[in-house]
């Protein structure tokens, strides 16, 4: 997809042979003609084996007693194989190139809890759990490759190439161990209390910060129960729900906090090691603190919903750090800072029409975010092309960049606000500051809607997504809008709008081999677009054989049908070239897009 992108549109694909061009006569990017790559390479992966057993066995002790002990193992045994031919693409400068994969993973987790359900009285009920639990995965890899191939395209084993790599192996593994307890009461199944308690440990922690103690406490109250709502016979029912807890996030390499050697080198022609990690002893467990409140309702016996507050404080966040090039690495994983996340969502779904030969249903859900850096004692860039920069009351991934100013009409260079006072703009992004533009890559709102209809057996099913507000930066940009500075590879629509002459009002700026002078637009808001678009999703429309039909045929069911997925696409920013759910973080680069799929199809029951 990458290759594609960028390909020169003045070379042909072919030569007047009908033979792929190569690299060394089409300025291909590093001489990869992408259709020449799908002539002759391969991507090969399957499982060869799977392997998911469970059992649990439950005793009961005594009267609302029971013991349950629960286990799970999955092995799983895969291979990987990619052949890169020899005269396209990867491959070519080194008369093709094949790698070959071979993974064990092993998974076992144990789960064993006593539970003691009773009454006080006629109204008051508990549930008391307490158990412990335990899990590990370990995986071993094993790697070959190979270079230099025959010329025939059915040798691409490893042992047909000249050269052979050296092989690599790896292991590695974690595991958890937890003891946990949970009381749930409830009264007259009106009122209702819960608390749980845990602790947790990871091998992925240092030796002596490895456990974790973690906690929730909840409530909530059935109020359509109440004798006081008997009469208003429009709610059917009402409950109001709230909780508060702290959970821990692990979610981290393996081996982050091992200050690790790695025995990869040669001194001399003798085994010798390096340092592959500088480690951090104290990397631990990262907090959050939530809460939430929310109502659950259902109205006119037609209409049910949610609406829910959440607030979620994390501290000692896990993040990989800049640090000192002087230590010999240029990033370490650390406990750093504290963020807020707090946020609206919305759930709705109504029968509009009930009943007789004609349906309609409709549903939506929206969800508001709001997000803070409330702590971090030493600020960082990080993003690629330094798109971010992390400090106190900024959000996570809000833009720090360069801004961008437009096209000076008198000579047709770029221009770029010096600071973010924007009093002032140059042609030298050298002289320029990066700041925040206040654009985020977080949307402010992310949403859905949904819709059904039915009528004497046909039937359609519509369903929308959507995001606003979020900004979505193109990391290949500076290739392809890069004004000449990478002539003759490919340039975007967008050239076609270029200054050309003096008085020309436009924002692309002239085109020049190799480039406009200082204008290095990496990291720039030249690149930013707005994310904000709507979706159509899915869309199935079918009709459903009458029962009188499909009853002397021997079926329970049949139906035909036509699905659509994502068939139409609105986006606020007629300039985004790439698919906006594709991006990731607000990232895009040559990532490709969502899959636009017809089916037609038929169901048929027994």
């Amino acid at each position: 997809m990458y290759n594609a992108y960028l390909l020169p549109p003045t070379i042909p694909v072919r030569n007047a042979q009908g033979q792929f061009y190569d690299g060394h006569k089409s300025f291909m990017i590093g001489g990869n003609n992408p259709v020449g790559s799908l002539s002759g390479d391969d991507d090969l992966e399957w499982t060869m084996f799977s392997l998911t057993d469970n059992l649990a066995a439950t005793v009961k002790i005594i009267d609302g007693l029971s013991f349950k002990s629960s286990w799970s193992v999955q092995l799983l045994n895969y291979g990987e194989f990619y052949y890169r031919n020899q005269r396209y693409g990867d491959g070519r400068n080194v008369g093709g190139f094949a790698s070959e994969t071979q993974r064990d993973i092993t998974n076992w987790q144990g789960s064993q809890t006593l539970t003691y359900d009773f009454s006080v009285g006629e109204s008051s009920n508990f549930s008391v759990l307490a158990g412990y639990e335990s899990n590990k995965t370990t995986q071993r890899s094993v790697i070959a490759s190979a270079q230099n191939f025959p010329p025939n395209p059915n040798l691409r084993t490893l042992n047909n190439a000249a050269e052979g790599d050296p092989g690599f192996s790896s292991e590695t593994a974690y595991a958890f161990e937890s003891i946990f307890g949970r009381v749930l009461y409830n009264w007259n199944y009106k009122y209702y209390v819960s608390a749980s308690i845990r602790r947790d440990g990871s091998s992925r922690f240092g030796i002596d910060v490895r456990e974790g103690t973690f906690w929730s406490f909840g409530a909530s109250w059935r109020i359509d129960q109440e004798p006081f709502m008997q009469d208003i016979g429009w709610i059917d029912a009402l409950k109001l729900r709230t909780s508060y807890g702290l959970t821990g996030n692990a979610e981290i390499g393996n081996f982050a906090w091992l200050p690790l050697i790695s025995f990869t080198e040669s001194y001399d022609e003798s085994p010798g090691g390096a340092p592959s990690s500088v480690g951090n002893s104290k990397l631990s467990w990262e907090e959050n603190k939530s809460f939430n409140i929310g109502v659950d309702f259902t109205i006119f016996d037609r209409v049910n919903g949610i609406i829910e507050y959440y607030n979620r404080e994390s501290d000692n966040l896990l993040l990989n750090v800049p640090i000192s090039r002087t230590s010999g690495f240029r990033s370490a994983t650390e406990n750093l800072g504290s963020m807020k996340n707090s946020g609206v969502e919305f759930t709705v779904n109504a029968d509009v029409v009930r009943g007789g030969d004609f349906t309609w249903n409709v549903g939506f859900n929206l969800a508001f975010n709001n997000n803070e850096i409330t702590q971090l004692d030493e600020p960082f860039v990080a993003g690629t092309h330094d798109r971010f920069f992390r400090t106190e009351g900024r959000e996570f991934n809000e833009y720090h960049v360069y801004e961008w100013a437009g096209v000076n009409p008198d000579d047709g260079r770029p221009l770029f606000y010096t600071d973010e006072t924007r009093t002032e703009t140059t042609s030298d992004i050298g002289e320029a500051e990066r700041f925040f533009i206040g654009k985020s890559g977080t949307p402010d709102m992310i949403g859905g809607f949904n819709t059904q209809l039915g009528w004497r057996g046909f039937f359609a099913d519509a369903n929308f997504v959507t995001t606003w507000n979020n900004w979505l930066y193109d990391a290949t940009a500076w290739v392809v809008q890069g004004d000449g500075r990478f002539t003759p590879r490919s340039q975007t629509h967008l050239v076609l709008d270029r200054w050309r002459q003096p008085g020309d009002i436009t924002d692309v700026p002239q085109f020049r081999w190799g480039g406009n002078p200082g204008s290095n637009t990496q990291g720039s808001s030249r690149y930013i677009y707005d994310g904000t678009h709507i979706r159509l999703r899915n869309l199935t429309v079918g009709y459903n054989l009458p029962t009188e039909l499909i009853s002397r045929l021997d079926m329970t069911s049949a139906r035909i049908y036509f699905r659509g997925t994502n068939i139409w696409t609105w986006t606020r920013d007629e300039n985004l070239n790439y698919d906006p759910e594709a991006a990731i973080n607000g990232y895009m680069e040559s990532t490709i897009p969502n899959l636009k799929t017809f089916a037609l199809g038929i169901d048929v029951g027994f």
